[in-house]
């Protein structure tokens, strides 16, 4: 399974050293995967209001392109 360091090697030698667009993105979807990993266990309502607190942020600014800290 590739990891987002793994994507980010991949990325041409010049871009790895700045980050950039890509690298933000690929961040905040290792986040997302993070916490869908963390709450695998739980039933799907506790998924819910868990994604709702904490993975809506991240999606926003992907969804919306916007890459904002």
């Amino acid at each position: 399974m590739l990891t987002h360091h793994d994507a980010l090697k991949a990325l041409p030698k010049n871009s790895q050293k700045k980050p950039g667009m890509v690298q933000m993105a690929i961040s905040k979807i290792a986040k997302l995967y993070a916490i869908e990993k963390q709450i695998k266990p739980l039933n799907a309502e506790q998924r819910y209001l868990i994604r709702r607190k904490k993975a809506n942020h991240y999606w926003m600014t992907l969804k919306s392109g916007v890459m904002i800290k």
